[in-house]
């Protein structure tokens, strides 16, 4: 893709609203060695507060100087040493190193779950390991997403809030978090596992269906 930029005079744009400070403090720029001409991170820099920031090569930047652009907290300073904190703690601890262990650990985990459970047709674990994410296929007359809805369900009722994937936190480092998780996961396989069992499994959803996040909008 940079290649194929460079080639034809066209602007390279990294999002790298989930991938900074994560997968590397410098994000998947410098951990692929592939450097865009124009990239933006999000609040994950600041630990949550609001700050989001839009960097590149000096000569796209400058011309920022020429047009203009504002943001609702533009002029709000806490955010920046909230910055400023958070990447220094982030770099002392090597967070992207902690993030990715834990979720291999998690990520295995969760396998063998799904292993002993005999669920390997319908549920897998996919992404990296910084991003594991848990994927339901359909099964039989039922479609993926009354099967994911029915999954996810059980997993709300033992105490775990997740879309398909573990946004890790550093907090997500602790013995008793990752033992407390898995036991909710496993007790929510068992129940699941139960569900297909019988003749109706999503005759067990006790509310709606869950709805995509993004939808197409038609005119």
């Amino acid at each position: 893709m940079r290649g194929l930029c460079d080639q034809n005079g066209v602007v390279l744009v990294f999002d790298e609203i989930v991938t900074g400070f994560r997968v590397d403090m410098g994000g998947a720029q410098r951990k692929y060695g592939v450097t865009p001409d124009l990239a933006t991170f999000g609040k994950a820099m600041a630990n949550g507060m609001p700050i989001s920031t839009i960097v590149g090569k000096r000569e796209i930047m400058k011309l920022m100087d020429d047009i203009f652009f504002s943001g609702t907290f533009g002029g709000e300073t806490l955010s920046l040493a909230a910055a400023l904190a958070t990447i220094t703690k982030l770099e002392k601890i090597n967070a992207p190193e902690v993030f990715e262990r834990t979720g291999r650990t998690i990520r295995d985990a969760v396998q063998s779950i799904i292993t002993d459970f005999e669920l390997d047709d319908i549920v897998s674990v996919a992404g990296v390991d910084w991003w594991p994410r848990i994927v339901v296929e359909a099964y039989g007359k039922n479609s993926q997403i009354e099967m994911t809805t029915l999954l996810r369900q059980e997993l709300i009722e033992q105490g775990i809030f997740m879309g398909g994937g573990f946004n890790l936190s550093i907090a997500h480092n602790d013995e008793s978090v990752i033992a407390e998780t898995l036991h909710g996961i496993h007790q929510s396989f068992e129940k699941f596992s139960k569900y297909l069992k019988t003749d109706n499994p999503v005759s067990n959803l006790r509310g709606e269906l869950i709805k995509p996040v993004f939808q197409v909008r038609s005119i």
